[in-house]
């Protein structure tokens, strides 16, 4: 009863049983115990979708193990592609991405052998966003390519057209290309509006990434879009639910953006709580709330509980593989370098750096930031010959990315150096280059970056 309301709004959309090309290309039980054992299934199925639906992953998990099994078992396609999609779901919920992984692709293989087109689309989506919550941009922008193709077999159908576009416009907003971030996450917000109108938590998804976009553009409309986000999932999910945790951590950085550090700190604190009861103390959700917590204490001149919440986040990221132990352990070593930990904060750059390439192809803004704070922490300790070579493959980097400032940053480290400088080219940077993102300045718009009061370099959140 507690969940109710987003049982009901869980449900598909009643488009699909008009889709009488896709139902019919769908393998069918000839046999009619097959048929019939293939019926009994879709309660099952169905108690385990309600406890996805209402967060309940624990239960969810304990079930959906002898669902699987179950459609093996019948060598059904369809019903398998189902099962193993809903365990996907599953796994994504309890933060076992590899998992997660797993399962959707033998549900895109499923339904591939049973010609089950809106099963592959579906399977290809969340291969998708998967990659996303793992932090994998490259792998989750090839999957989108997939996706994109699945879904445009189908004719565009709205529901499916609504989820390629919101995570498309997710990717691009990772990748700095907000322009056309924009143009896929305002396609999907009206998209997803028509199909269910103004109050319902997948547009409430679509506004959280909204969100997330203006506030990686400095704009101040961002917690506009998180409090709309936050609203429409309390009244939809309730206060325990953790997609209301997400919404508080969401307000958190924004507050923390425009300056006002309790507001933020009462956020996170809220989604710290309910992230951990819904989830337990090692979900990812979990960690990324720790790492902004360490933010938020760093830019209040406090080192130790800035530590404190930055370990815990690391030890979460390094047991789940995750990209985002890169964000920790440059943060960290901006910690190093404010205490004058010179070389601890060289080992802790050269760390993230390394973790930073592994998860990501060519460049990135994080990846530039441990280099350049490499650098920095380097000409601390004298190592001037080191410091120039780190100076020469940031601003390769950068260029690569197209990142103005970041070049400018990587330029003016350099020449502080002098002669030492000049013995080191500048590796030449990959043939080609992504749009060049001009950044605004954020004071001007009501958002600054939370660099905090040292000089060792910006300090970053998590998506």
């Amino acid at each position: 009863v507690e969940h109710a309301v987003e049982a009901v709004a869980s449900l598909p959309t009643i488009a699909e049983c008009s889709d009488a090309r896709g139902l019919q290309a769908i393998e069918a039980p000839v046999d009619p115990a097959m048929a019939k054992a293939v019926e009994a299934e879709g309660p099952a199925l169905a108690e385990v979708e309600a406890w996805v639906a209402t967060g309940q992953f624990a239960r969810a998990k304990a079930a959906i193990g002898s669902r699987v099994e179950a459609a093996v078992g019948l060598g059904h396609g369809p019903l398998l592609a189902e099962a193993q999609l809903l365990a996907a779901r599953v796994e994504t919920g309890t933060g076992d991405f590899v998992a997660a992984r797993k399962a959707a692709y033998e549900s895109l293989w499923a339904a591939q052998a049973a010609r089950d087109d809106t099963g592959v689309a579906r399977a290809w989506l969340a291969l998708q966003g998967i990659a996303g919550q793992r932090g994998r941009w490259d792998e989750a922008s090839h999957l989108g390519r997939h996706g994109e193709a699945a879904v445009s077999r189908l004719g565009m159908p709205k529901e499916l057209e609504a989820t390629l576009r919101n995570g498309l416009g997710v990717i691009y907003e990772q990748r700095g290309e907000y322009e056309r971030a924009r143009t896929e996450l305002s396609r999907a917000l009206e998209l997803r509006r028509e199909l269910y109108g103004e109050e319902h938590h997948e547009v409430a998804r679509v506004l959280t990434n909204l969100g997330n976009l203006a506030r990686s553009e400095g704009r101040k409309e961002a917690l506009d879009f998180h409090r709309q986000a936050l609203a429409i999932d309390l009244v939809v999910l309730g206060q325990g639910h953790p997609t209301v945790g997400r919404h508080h951590h969401n307000v958190a950085r924004v507050l923390l953006l425009s300056g006002d550090a309790a507001g933020a700190l009462e956020n996170y604190e809220m989604a710290l709580a309910i992230r951990t009861a819904a989830h337990g103390p090692k979900h990812v959700d979990v960690g990324r709330t720790h790492n902004s917590l360490g933010l938020l204490f760093a830019r209040l001149d406090d080192p130790e509980r800035a530590t404190t919440h930055y370990r815990r986040a690391l030890e979460i990221f390094e047991a789940g593989e995750h990209a985002d132990q890169g964000l920790v352990l440059h943060n960290l070593g901006l910690l190093d370098a404010r205490a004058g930990r010179h070389a601890d904060a060289v080992e802790q750059q050269r760390r993230a750096r390394e973790v930073l390439s592994r998860h990501v192809q060519g460049s990135s803004r994080p990846l530039v930031a441990a280099v350049l704070a490499m650098a920095e922490a380097r000409v601390a300790l004298g190592q001037t010959k080191a410091a120039a070579e780190d100076y020469a493959s940031a601003e390769a980097l950068a260029t690569t990315l197209g990142d103005e400032a970041l070049i400018a940053r990587a330029r003016q480290g350099a020449e502080r150096l002098g002669d030492a400088a000049i013995l080191v080219e500048p590796p030449k940077p990959e043939p080609t280059k992504p749009p060049k993102r001009r950044r605004k300045k954020r004071r001007d718009q009501g958002l600054e970056e939370p660099q905090g009061s040292y000089a060792a370099g910006r300090a970053f959140d998590g998506p």
